[in-house]
């Protein structure tokens, strides 16, 4: 006897965990739940609309089916109250909130889209600065190229002069001392000579 009261108590536990299903309360606002199948039973408690449930009987006479709600809570309700997929009001409360996470997603992806913009833009006006003044170094540093080598042209032009000066004043000068020279040479023969003195005389 025992053994057969533990078989049944065994099997209503499979029963009931094969039964047990989630199901959702349709659109309605809000449902009665009954203590039994029936709308003659007491109500014990109500689902809203929407609400995620379990199935856990049903009863094939008065097409009722016993729920479980998420506080624990069990009651019977009409069998057609019930539906496999969330309410309309579930499902836009999720896509409203899909769409906040998307729009929240989207407003990162702008800001830091406008950061990095942001950043290119104040980097590109640095670089363009940059250019500029390097720009600006480069004429100065050509100009004054320009001006060295001018003046290294004027320099030069000078030393040529110079050095020309000096070659021109040696040969004045050589000319000079080799005109003298031959003058001197010229002039050497007809100079008096001094007579030697006749020493045989006084002896």
């Amino acid at each position: 006897m025992k053994y057969k009261l533990l078989l049944s108590v065994l099997v209503t536990g499979i029963s009931f965990g094969a039964c047990a299903a989630p199901r959702y309360i349709t659109n309605d606002l809000f449902i009665y739940l009954h203590s039994g199948p029936g709308n003659n039973y007491r109500i014990v408690g109500t689902a809203n609309a929407g609400d995620k449930v379990n199935e856990i009987d049903y009863d094939s006479d008065s097409e009722y089916a016993q729920i479980q709600l998420s506080s624990g809570k069990e009651g019977w309700i009409e069998a057609d109250k019930l539906t496999n997929t969330p309410s309309l009001q579930n499902r836009l409360t999720a896509t409203q909130q899909k769409l906040k996470t998307t729009q929240q997603k989207l407003s990162t992806i702008e800001q830091n889209s406008l950061q990095q913009t942001q950043n290119s833009d104040k980097q590109l006006k640095q670089l363009q600065q940059q250019l500029r003044e390097e720009k600006s170094r480069t004429q100065a540093l050509t100009k004054k190229l320009t001006n060295i080598m001018a003046d290294n042209k004027k320099l030069s032009a000078k030393v040529n002069s110079f050095e020309q000066n000096i070659q021109m004043q040696w040969l004045i000068r050589g000319g000079i001392v080799a005109g003298a020279g031959l003058i001197i040479g010229l002039l050497i023969p007809y100079l008096p000579r001094r007579r030697k003195r006749n020493t045989e005389r006084w002896m």
